[in-house]
């Protein structure tokens, strides 16, 4: 119910991270453990501003769409939390669906507008690999993808409400391209991303 009165209203709700560098906003989707919480805190600590690293409000205001988070927490591992922090952080790590993470407010450590909305420039799959590569999607395969992640929530009960849906994911790859983003095991590569984004 809830996510069909927001697609009434122009929204999607998504399980995504949304993070801003150098005044572009990136939106990264993808599935638990496929770095969306240490592509957020990795490029917040090179001076990126997280709007998200979990969940995500898209709003569709023509001909733009804008990106704002729903959270001020990040979840993060111990292999992460030792990339990102030079020090261990004063924490307990907890269980969070069988992975141990210390969760941290972002605002406490990083630059974080999780309630600001921002237009999204690029949207990127993200996928641990073996090297940092960035793949281009056309418009139509990203829209498809969209939609089929959407569709597991939303669970749409007549072809006009998948037909909504489509509309949506349409409009916003008709202005914020697709991208695969496979990340290398060794997170300092996440260095060389900001550049890569842009280009």
């Amino acid at each position: 119910v809830l996510h069909r009165a927001l697609l009434s209203l122009g929204m999607v709700y998504l399980h995504a991270a949304a993070v801003s560098v150098a005044g572009r906003t990136y939106l990264f989707i993808g599935e638990k453990g496929a770095g969306k919480s240490t592509l957020s805190v990795g490029l917040a600590r090179l001076g990126g501003t997280v709007l998200a690293d979990d969940h995500v409000l898209l709003e569709r205001r023509a001909p733009r769409y804008l990106v704002s988070g729903c959270e001020v927490l990040s979840r993060i591992t111990a292999e992460t939390e030792a990339y990102v922090f030079d020090t261990p952080l004063d924490l307990p790590a907890m269980d969070f669906a069988g992975t141990l993470k210390k969760e941290i407010v972002l605002t406490d450590h990083f630059a974080a507008t999780p309630h600001v909305a921002e237009p999204v420039a690029a949207v990127y799959f993200p996928r641990v690999g073996q090297h940092l590569t960035i793949t281009p999607w056309s418009a139509q395969r990203t829209a498809m993808e969209l939609l089929d992640r959407t569709r597991r929530s939303f669970r749409p009960q007549s072809a006009a409400e998948v037909g909504l849906l489509l509309d949506f994911w349409m409009g916003f790859t008709s202005v914020s391209p697709g991208f695969t983003l496979e990340l290398e095991p060794d997170l300092r590569a996440i260095e060389r991303l900001p550049g890569l984004l842009h280009a």
